[in-house]
């Protein structure tokens, strides 16, 4: 079971990978969603420039990961994603393109047009295999600034821009327009449609307008389904109170919200980030809230959301110490921050990569740093020495410990999640099944089930898993995202398991089927020289009387006494 907070997705590019580009041409294909988070939306215009292409408005890559297509201020391009080479012009490049996408089977592109001088109010549909035009849709009283396919390909949304401000559902095949969706209906109107999309059934349409609002929308009748305000973009890392009763998230926009974690309800703002929210945590005491971004770190006030404290230093992942005392966080540097005055206290650069995930021990004496060179390493906070390593044979992009402190966890580029016992750094379970990069990881309170979420590679797995840790076995796989995983938690309880995504949502998820109960205890009393044995666990009591079986105690045995051939009859019968 799952429960959706509603959410609002902005168009960026989407996430290229590959070889390290020859040429600046080639370097376009690998300006993606991580640079807008490292603050570079203004390097990927220049890279496009250098090409003669103008500026970046969008992109996305094909279902099966072998292309990129990009719109922009001077035409739309179809680029191969492993090496970056352009390989085709949709449109002219005196021609703006705001919006782009590419049909599920990767054989169509279609186009929403970026000129705000009003002349041109279409959609252009176009063949990748020969870059020709193969549709015009028209009708849209202002620019078109998002389109989408629906899963199948049949389908088509365009949602327009300022002074239309209405969304479009088409039919591919032939054309034909089947409904007209109004946009925003709430008090700032026309402000044009950021985003829309098709329910993965076909049936429902999303728009969201770019005041932030969201409807959903019933297309065979064009009604309203339901409305949803205050939202946000792609989240990037969310965490749980202590006391459960709140989950924080951090957004690609920057912002900071705060959520009553039993219905998703919006709280609250934390508002001052200018660049892209990577990471955030709470104070042991839940009354703090941490949050990074590339260039500074932010604690708030979590009560109303008054920011207490800017520490000058980025940070993709931080950890708060158990007492509340320290911050680490990690941003290439590995640095320790007095949460009280906020002085740093140390920094330092690990040895065999830049510094990418963080998480404290239990006991606040060692912090585990991932590192993109493919290790863990163990960086004592006394003295900032270092302890030992993991070998993960990936870049390390996630880390935990159990709450013990006596294992570890990675989560690497690698597809690969790995427990390690901390005491000699030793391998416990490799946890194979993902078919993406595990980019969330996390244990369960009582360390007996981890979690791990898969992040966006080459359109690959966007599904969180739940792992016994005893055994490393595969207990269940989380599929609802749309979009790669970039955080994964537990309640404190352990029944909910929570994860936030690229796609712009947090979905909470029932796990506590899976969550081990108290171990049963045998009940032993002798009553009119007949021994009676109950169980007792999970607040049930069965006495084996009531189930008919009775045994004899031993002559000369004054107290209770059961053999172990008697309780393994007694447990065969309760079970």
């Amino acid at each position: 079971m799952k429960t959706k907070i509603p959410h609002i997705e902005i168009a960026r590019p989407a996430a290229f990978a590959g070889s390290v580009p020859r040429t600046w041409c080639q370097a376009v294909a690998f300006v993606v969603a991580f640079s807008w988070a490292l603050c570079a939306q203004d390097t990927a215009t220049q890279w496009l420039r250098q090409c003669g292409l103008g500026s970046l408005e969008g992109g996305a890559y094909s279902k099966d990961g072998q292309f990129v297509v990009t719109a922009g201020s001077r035409g739309a391009h179809l680029w191969r994603a492993a090496d970056g080479e352009l390989l085709r012009t949709f449109a002219a490049q005196d021609r703006p393109i705001d919006a782009i996408a590419i049909s599920p089977d990767a054989t169509l592109v279609v186009t929403g047009s970026g000129d705000w001088s009003g002349k041109d109010k279409t959609a252009k549909l176009w063949q990748v295999q020969d870059g020709s035009l193969v549709r015009t849709f028209t009708g849209h009283s202002g620019m078109v600034l998002s389109v989408a396919f629906s899963a199948d390909g049949a389908r088509l949304l365009t949602g327009s821009g300022i002074g239309s401000n209405t969304a479009r559902e088409w039919q591919v095949g032939d054309g034909a327009l089947r409904s007209t969706l109004p946009g925003d209906t709430g008090p700032t109107q026309g402000c044009g449609m950021a985003f829309v999309d098709f329910s993965p059934d076909r049936s429902l349409g999303l728009v969201g307008s770019r005041d932030g609002s969201v409807n959903l929308w019933r297309l065979s009748d064009a009604t309203l389904v339901q409305r949803f305000a205050g939202h946000s973009d792609q989240v990037w890392a969310l965490a749980y109170s202590p006391d459960g009763s709140s989950i924080a998230t951090a957004h690609v926009n920057g912002a900071v919200r705060l959520w009553r974690a039993s219905d998703g309800r919006w709280l609250r703002d934390c508002a001052g980030h200018k660049n892209a929210a990577q990471a955030i945590a709470f104070s042991p005491d839940g009354t703090i809230l941490v949050s990074g971004d590339c260039s500074s770190i932010k604690l708030w006030r979590v009560s109303d959301a008054s920011l207490l404290r800017t520490l000058e230093g980025g940070a993709y992942s931080m950890a708060v110490s158990p007492d509340g005392r320290y911050l680490v966080s990690a941003y290439m540097s590995v640095n320790l921050w007095d949460i009280g005055d906020g002085s740093l206290v140390r920094s330092t650069w690990p040895m065999g990569g830049s510094a990418s995930a963080v998480a404290f021990s239990p006991d606040g004496t060692l912090a585990l740093v991932g590192l993109t060179g493919g290790s863990a390493m163990l960086w004592r906070i006394g003295n900032g020495d270092w302890a030992g390593a993991f070998a993960a044979g990936g870049s390390v992009l996630s880390v935990a410990f159990s709450p013990d402190g006596t294992q570890a966890i990675t989560g690497s580029d690698n597809n690969l999640a790995k427990v390690w016992r901390v005491s000699d750094r030793s391998l416990v379970h490799t946890l194979t099944g993902h078919a993406g990069r595990v980019a969330a990881v996390a244990f369960s309170p009582d360390g007996s089930l981890v979690l791990t979420g898969a992040g966006a590679n080459y359109g690959g797995d966007y599904t969180a898993k739940v792992w016994r840790v005893s055994d490393g076995s595969l207990l269940r796989t989380l599929a609802g995202h749309s979009d790669g995983l970039f955080s994964a938690g537990f309640s404190p309880d352990g029944a909910v398991a929570a994860t936030g995504s690229r796609d712009g949502a947090v979905l909470l998820w029932d796990v506590s089927d899976l969550v081990p109960k108290p171990p049963p205890s045998l009940a032993v009393e002798i009553v009119e020289r007949k021994v009676r044995v109950s169980w007792t666990g999970g607040g049930v009591l069965q006495s084996a009387e009531a189930l008919g079986v009775q045994f004899t105690p031993i002559e000369g045995v004054s107290s209770p006494y059961v053999t172990e051939a008697v309780q393994k009859r007694f447990f065969r019968v309760v079970r």
